[in-house]
Order: structure tokens, then sequence, then C-alpha cells
């Protein structure tokens, strides 16, 4: 049996998708190969907080345990930039073999770090270490290579060609390998090629030598309202929820430390209204921290916070199965989505707003 060519197969699929009659046949760029643009001497360094400075070649990705999955690539601003198959390495066996290891911190857990990944061409990103370890590995992953959804039908029964034909058109593009993709994105700002370097940081680490302020006994942790802090921006602090949205959320609250313990039913406002109000706008290289008086800490990326499913928002919760909160202050951190429970924060006194 003779095996079609990918890239004589695309230009076959993309003539007959297209309805071009006697159109030539479309190839790929000379420097592009079946699924994309790769330089086989490029290098991505994982570095910063690590145990052991790491570099893969994209052959060492081949080499890895892969995964697959269907990006629909669509910018915030409307714009498409195709839908396509990728195969690729999840971020976190990246990080695994680099080994992800804080230094002197006033804080010593993992769930303040952020993942900043960067392209030669100097588009960034920020990851949350959360997202990667409490979400499924395969929903970040590090592409080697893609293959365009060439539609199997004509569109002229509802678009025009000014407008299928540039959508058709556009899965032409080569892409640049390695490539950062985030299936759970609603949005793909995020998905940046050619990626050249993924560093891992922690934002404000703050004084190592200065201990946390611990809770005696069962003292309730408290705080009256969250102070916001946003560069550039005066300092706002908000201690009610009123004039925001209300919404609901149902979450299974499951530890790594304590195990299974039910599942909730919160009500609070969606931190990324919160973070609107605030003057904070999406932004792919921007992270946000969020701290409780006893120095627990939490990050997250502004594509987790702006991008969450509408179904699982993330939240600044002020009530519980219909009651308000009482104990750990006005507002708890929910994440919903996350599969693991440790980034719920009580008590969220202030939130620190990072751009890289």
């Amino acid at each position: 049996m003779k095996t079609i060519p990918n890239a004589i197969l695309f230009s076959s699929l993309f003539a007959a998708a297209c309805g071009a009659r006697g159109a030539e046949p479309v190839s790929p760029p000379a420097d592009v190969g079946e699924h994309g643009i790769e330089d086989a001497s490029a290098s991505l360094e994982i570095a910063g907080l690590v145990k052991t400075k790491t570099s893969f070649t994209v052959g060492d990705l081949r080499r890895m345990e892969v995964v697959s999955a269907r990006a629909n690539e669509v910018h915030r601003d409307g714009e498409f930039f195709g839908s396509y198959t990728v195969r690729g390495v999840p971020l976190r066996a990246l990080l695994d073999a680099a080994v992800i290891q804080k230094g002197a911190s006033a804080f010593d857990k993992p769930l303040d770090l952020a993942i900043v990944v960067s392209a030669a061409s100097g588009k960034r990103a920020v990851v949350s270490w959360g997202e990667v370890y409490y979400r499924n590995a395969s929903e970040t992953i590090v592409a080697f290579e893609s293959e365009p959804v060439i539609p199997h039908k004509p569109c002229e029964r509802c678009h025009g060609p000014e407008v299928y034909g540039s959508r058709l058109e556009i899965l032409k593009r080569a892409l640049g390998f390695p490539k950062l993709v985030a299936t759970r994105d609603l949005w793909g700002d995020r998905f940046v090629e050619g990626i050249s370097r993924i560093e891992v940081v922690e934002p404000l680490p703050g004084d190592p030598a200065a201990p946390p302020v611990k809770r005696e006994g069962h003292q309730k942790l408290w705080s009256d309202a969250i102070s916001i802090a946003v560069p550039d921006k005066p300092a706002i602090a908000i201690s009610s929820p009123d004039g925001f949205s209300r919404v609901e959320v149902d979450a299974i609250m499951a530890g790594d430390g304590i195990g299974f313990h039910g599942t909730r039913r919160f009500s609070g406002v969606a931190l990324s209204e919160v973070l609107s109000k605030a003057g904070v706008a999406p932004d792919p290289a921007t992270a946000i921290l969020l701290t409780a008086p006893d120095g627990y800490r939490v990050l997250l990326s502004a594509s987790e916070v702006f991008d969450a499913q509408a179904s699982s928002p993330i939240i600044l919760a002020d009530k519980e199965g219909g009651s308000a909160i009482e104990d750990g202050g006005l507002f708890h951190l929910v994440l919903p989505a996350d599969h693991a429970a440790d980034r719920w924060l009580k008590s969220v006194s202030r939130i620190d707003v990072v751009k890289f």
C-alpha cells in the first residue's frame, strides 16, 4: 500500500475544501517540514528554581512519552490562527526531569511558583505551578509537531470566499516548534511558538528570615479586606462583595495531604471581575499572587483566571451552603477545576499582580 506524504495530502484536501477549481496545489515553504518549522539545532532550556539546568532538542522531545490534543487557536481579539491536532510532551514531564527546587524563601511550598515560557521572538507566557500539577498533564503541552484540521465540506452555503478563503488559507501557515499549547484555555494568546526557555521563578519571595505569622491553637484566621496591588496603579482594597455579580460553584474538596473531605457549594464573586475592576487586563505574561495573613501564598496565571471555563470560574467566596463563611476571613479563594484543594486559600488579604 502506497503512503501519501502529509504535505501532498494536505495540499489536496485544502484545494478540495476551498472548492478551488483548477487551482494549483499548495506546498509548504522549502524550510518547513511536514508539520511546520523545525530547527534541528534549536535547544529548549529549563532553568531557574530547578535542581538541574536541563536542555531539550525537538529530537529529545520526540523520544519522550508523547500525548496528542486538539486545539482551536482563536485569540482574544477574535483572530483565527487555525485548528490542528498537536503532538508533544506534557510540560510537567520536562519540569520533572529538571526537578523543581525552591531556594530560601519565606514560604516553602511550591504553590507560589510561576513558570515563565519565552520564545526567541521575545513573546512570553506564564503558567502557574498549580495548573501544571493540579490539572491533567495533557492540558499543558510542549508540542513538536501538528496537523491542520481540514474542513471536509465547502462553506459556500453560509459564507463567501472573502470569509472562508482566509480561514482555509491560515491552515497552510507553518507553526514554529517547540510550541506551548494550553488546551484548557478558551483563547489561544498563551500558545507561544518557537519557545527557547522555560524558567521557574518565585515572584516577590519576601524575606526568608522573617517567619510567617502562625495561628495559636484554634485561633481563627481572619481578614476584613483584600488589598490589591497593580503595577503603575494606586493600591485599592475591597471589603465587601457589593457591586460585583454573584456566582455559585460546586467543588470537590480533596487535598493531597488530608484526602477527600466532601463536596462543597460556594458562592461569591469571580476573581476575574474583581481584577478587571481593579484595572487588570487579560495578559498571558502576567501572574496573580494571593496571600493570607499567615503567609500562605498561591500563584495563578492570568490566563487561568480570565480563561476559566464558565462552569468552573475561580471565585472569592464569602458563603458556603448559603451561609456566611465565619472561619477564614471575608473571602476564600476557591478553584473548582483543580484536582486537589491545596490552592484553596482561606482569608485572602492581599493580591499582587506581577508582570513578566
